[in-house]
């Protein structure tokens, strides 16, 4: 079954073991080419400081670039820790290849100390940056698993028998006086009102009623058509002038088929109330 990524794992102690076997090691090796390169520069019995110098500061920014340090801090210790490095490496490596090559005037073996040389501060370079980039992933780790939500406990089960609710008691029956002063009457219902259908206002064709027949009879030259086209207009809510130019009648026309409109409707509003 596979680990879960969000489980904080520890490291293998064989690699631990081995990595800081390698880190111990090659910080002896590049520091006695350290003190052997002060003695050449003539720092005499301050020679042994030297490691102190180079290879502290390397630990040093290593550790300061992997601290939750701001932007600024981090980009200058990650530059100072890779100048710093390739000037180990590189110091090392020349000193190594001039040595053997100051000794056995051999070219192969000059290259060969020139790489061989190298890897003393490299790999305690690389070491110390593997260790640091294990430290901080773990304690990422952790702090992810501290962070999780934790699901809400379980509350204990109960294993008491529950006892049985008391009988309710019914209240005493009222005399029969009382129910007959405390009987109400229920309210008579009233009659639905008829629900008048949502009918567009074109649509519409309302019946001719008495009134309308004798205005159509006073009025020959307006037709029932014209007259409906006419009330239809007046029941979109538009002006006198709109309802002129759009019919094409006159004032007076348009007000007469308006004035009818209205007591129509107010006729039917007072059979509908009775």
């Amino acid at each position: 079954m596979p680990d879960d990524p969000d489980t904080p794992r520890r490291e293998p102690r064989i690699a631990v073991g081995a990595s800081w076997c390698c880190l111990i090691v090659s910080f002896i090796l590049s520091a006695i080419t350290w003190v052997a390169l002060g003695r050449i520069s003539g720092y005499g019995n301050l020679s042994y400081l030297m490691p102190f110098v180079v290879d502290a500061y390397v630990v040093g920014s290593i550790v300061t670039w992997l601290q939750p340090v701001s932007a600024r801090v981090a980009r200058f210790a990650y530059w100072n820790m890779y100048g710093a490095a390739a000037i180990g490496v590189i110091s090392q490596a020349v000193y190594h290849c001039a040595s053997v090559y100051a000794r056995t005037n051999s070219a192969w073996q000059a290259m060969l100390a020139l790489i061989v040389g190298s890897i003393p501060p490299l790999f305690a370079f690389l070491g110390v940056h593997l260790r640091g980039l294990a430290r901080r992933e773990l304690n990422d780790r952790q702090n992810t698993t501290e962070a999780k939500p934790q699901p809400p406990p379980i509350p204990p089960v109960s294993t008491t028998p529950a006892l049985p609710a008391p009988p309710q008691s019914n209240p005493p029956d009222p005399p029969a006086q009382n129910l007959a002063l405390n009987t109400v009457t229920p309210p008579r219902p009233q009659p639905a009102l008829p629900v008048r259908a949502s009918v567009p206002q074109r649509a519409m064709r309302p019946a001719v009623t008495d009134r309308e027949g004798s205005i159509n009879s006073r009025h020959r030259k307006v037709t029932p058509d014209v007259e409906a086209r006419i009330r239809g207009l007046w029941d979109q809510g538009l002006t006198l002038q709109e309802v002129m130019k759009r019919s094409g009648y006159k004032r007076s026309t348009c007000m007469r088929i308006k004035t009818a409109k209205d007591e129509v409707e107010r006729e039917n509003r007072e059979r509908v109330a009775s």
